[in-house]
């Protein structure tokens, strides 16, 4: 079986004002950073410079734990949570690179 994807452009949510927005108490998205920037004043995310990034919206819809992964990814992945409406306010809640998940308490810890 032959597969190809021609990548061009940036993905829909490589800007931080452009980000998905994700509903529901679960669910599951799929998407892709080829050819994904990083934003002048983005945060190095789990302190890793890095150099692509995509950004999803999401509020819980109750309170309560929350486990965010990125589990069948084909790369290594980074994975950080912030609270804040424009990327010079961000306020990191969690993040991590090599991590299982993470796993978000009530009191904002990291329980992996």
């Amino acid at each position: 079986m032959l597969n190809w994807n021609q990548v061009v452009n940036a993905p829909a949510n490589d800007d931080f004002g452009s980000a998905i927005l994700l509903t529901g108490s679960q669910g599951g998205v799929s998407g892709r950073n080829h050819n994904a920037t990083k934003e002048n004043n983005e945060p190095n995310h789990a302190g890793s410079p890095g150099g692509r990034s995509v950004w999803f919206r999401w509020t819980a819809p109750a309170t309560g734990d929350a486990v965010l992964d990125t589990f069948g990814s084909t790369f290594d992945t980074v994975l950080a949570v912030y609270t804040g409406n424009s990327m010079n306010g961000l306020a990191l809640v969690q993040a991590n690179d090599d991590a299982v998940a993470l796993d978000l308490d009530n009191d904002g810890t990291n329980d992996t």
